[in-house]
């Protein structure tokens, strides 16, 4: 059980996570946001440009920026080709570039036919917050979308093999699935604030349609205050 104390003890350096990261470098930084600036461009010239002998610079960087700061987010193939103005083949190269140098990850809708779920969105998630907060501007910083990308981390990393889902009848979205075994065991909803009541009607509504639909006893809802 967390006590009171106890719980304070892990909130702030919970806080502390969401906001820089878990880079050891920066951890002990007090502004390590031009750092891990630094840090990206390394990472895409060092581990995507020279690997890959890529020239459009301007290109891997804003769609780099453009995918980490879309943490959580679905993402279309067809509208990044008319964003960045490239083929289709051009952005899912990238996308796979970026991946595999562990700034990204994506994570598959959920489906019983394996085609299907190639065919659908993927989500996209960055693999540090930190790095997403050194990239965004203004210095506003999204908890709900740090949190859902915190949870994902967390998930990938205890093992579980994880998908979201969207309920057909009425497009009613639930962050994740746990499968096991092959079969889904468990579904976790995430959410930044249930203060406002059209927020908590859809985020309550994506969990109950993913747990009905699977047939699931335990659900689970993570909050940020």
């Amino acid at each position: 059980m967390c006590t009171p104390i106890y719980c304070i003890s892990l909130f702030y350096p919970f806080l502390r996570y969401l906001n820089v990261g878990g880079i050891p470098e920066f951890l002990k930084m007090e502004d390590p946001y031009e750092r891990q600036r630094e840090y990206i461009d390394q990472v895409l010239f060092r581990d995507i440009m020279y690997r890959y002998d890529l020239r459009n610079e301007r290109l891997l960087r804003e769609m780099a920026r453009y995918l980490m700061t879309h943490s959580s987010s679905r993402i279309s193939i067809s509208r990044m080709n008319r964003t960045f103005g490239v083929s289709k083949n051009t952005i899912m190269d990238y996308l796979s570039y970026l991946e595999q140098a562990y700034l990204i990850h994506q994570m598959k809708e959920y489906n019983s036919s394996a085609k299907e779920m190639i065919r659908r969105p993927s989500k996209i998630y960055s693999l540090d917050p930190g790095l997403v907060n050194s990239l965004m501007t203004g210095g506003y910083i999204d908890s709900g979308m740090m949190l859902e990308t915190v949870v994902y981390l967390h998930l990938v990393m205890s093992g579980s093999e994880v998908y979201y889902h969207i309920d057909a009848s009425g497009g009613a979205e639930c962050d994740f699935l746990i499968r096991k075994d092959l079969s889904i065991v468990d579904a976790i909803q995430v959410t930044g604030d249930l203060k406002d009541p059209r927020t908590f009607r859809r985020e309550v509504n994506g969990l109950i349609k993913a747990v009905k639909r699977f047939g699931l006893k335990k659900r689970q809802d993570a909050e940020y205050k």
